[in-house]
């Protein structure tokens, strides 16, 4: 029973934040500083010379973000079975979050990483385009910010017509 209740409290703070709730506003908070602070790590350590100068310090960077993220993303899984609106299986609405556009994002946005410290470094050649690939991150801003999920909605609604125009 407390489990579920740890659950149902995590589906809020992850899935539907309230404003009026300090725990998700901080939890949202910590995850977007997260969110930014990664993709200064993916750049900065984008640049040669600085990624050999400092690659006991961004190999650490890269477990502790690939950490973050992967258990903000097992816990999102996880808390998706109390989705309000639907009366699916707990698995069901579990698949459907992963299936959505943000739970690919999610997946994207540390299985990158995660491959890049599981494999050998040289087996399949220069690998470090998946770190960029990781720079998808960019997208989960959205879920922290109103005005970048307005612009997301914008795009979303408008999208044939905006691609008419460009």
């Amino acid at each position: 029973m407390i489990l579920l209740n740890v659950r149902a409290h995590l589906y809020r703070c992850l899935h539907a934040p309230d404003d009026q709730d300090r725990f998700s506003v901080r939890i949202n908070f910590f995850l977007g500083f997260m969110v930014v602070l990664n993709i200064v790590e993916v750049v900065w350590f984008s640049i040669p010379a600085v990624s050999d100068e400092y690659l006991g310090f961004g190999r650490i960077s890269a477990i502790v973000f690939v950490i973050i993220f992967g258990v903000e993303y097992l816990l999102r899984v996880w808390s998706a079975a109390d989705e309000p609106s639907s009366d699916e299986s707990e698995w069901s609405k579990r698949w459907r979050y992963m299936r959505s556009p943000m739970g690919m994002v999610d997946l994207l946005s540390f299985a990158p990483s995660l491959l890049l410290l599981i494999l050998p470094a040289g087996i399949f050649g220069d690998l470090r385009i998946l770190k960029l690939i990781s720079i998808i991150r960019v997208i989960k801003l959205t879920r922290y910010s109103d005005s970048l999920a307005m612009l997301g909605r914008l795009y979303r609604d408008n999208h044939t017509t905006l691609i008419a125009a460009a």
